[in-house]
């Protein structure tokens, strides 16, 4: 139990991603409340709020199904997802294989794409087309973590209990009651 919770509090967001609230939460802090019932996160994004919560109780959600789908894969099984990521070499050739043509056929296949992608592209922006094919170029890096592993477990960890949701944000908090978050 212990080093269940070592490695929840460990966990720290797993993708970049336009939006996130990670550079508002210091200035956020003093109207968070002290203690609450549950957690509801309608944008979850990278969820860098909930990363620096870490709360027991949360439902998470977003409109996009993939973001979602990747993080219950990481969920409920981090071990191929990281096996995957760590045969995924970063270079301008295979980024766009990735982005264009490779199709997974299993969740952990769709996650371990989606987070590749993310962690290689340009300024880590998550972006789709009408078509909902994925179009952003790829990034100019030294020597991108693709790969986190530690934190990748950590996270996996962390989302244990959680519920996620595919909806967008009106209906995500239509169940929040008195004193949920």
């Amino acid at each position: 139990m212990e080093k269940i919770e070592t490695l929840k509090s460990q966990s720290k967001p797993f993708l970049k991603w336009a939006g996130s609230k990670k550079w508002l939460i210091p200035h956020i802090q003093r109207f968070i409340p002290q203690s609450f019932n549950k957690y509801y996160e309608p944008f979850l994004g990278s969820g860098a709020l909930f990363f620096a919560l870490k709360p027991e109780k949360a439902q998470l959600s977003d409109i996009s199904k993939n973001l979602i789908n990747t993080y219950i894969a990481l969920r409920e099984q981090p071990d191929k997802i990281i096996r995957k990521l760590k045969t995924m070499p970063y270079n301008e050739k295979f980024y766009y294989y990735v982005r264009d043509e490779y199709e997974p056929n299993s969740e952990t296949g769709k996650a371990a794409r989606i987070i590749y992608l993310n962690r290689t592209c340009w300024n880590g922006l998550y972006r789709e087309n009408r078509s909902g094919k994925f179009n952003v170029p790829v990034g100019c890096f030294e020597n991108p973590r693709i790969c986190d592993e530690d934190n990748l477990r950590a996270v996996a960890v962390a989302l244990k209990n959680i519920t996620l949701r595919v909806c967008d944000f009106e209906e995500a908090v239509t169940k929040a009651k008195e004193n949920d978050f």
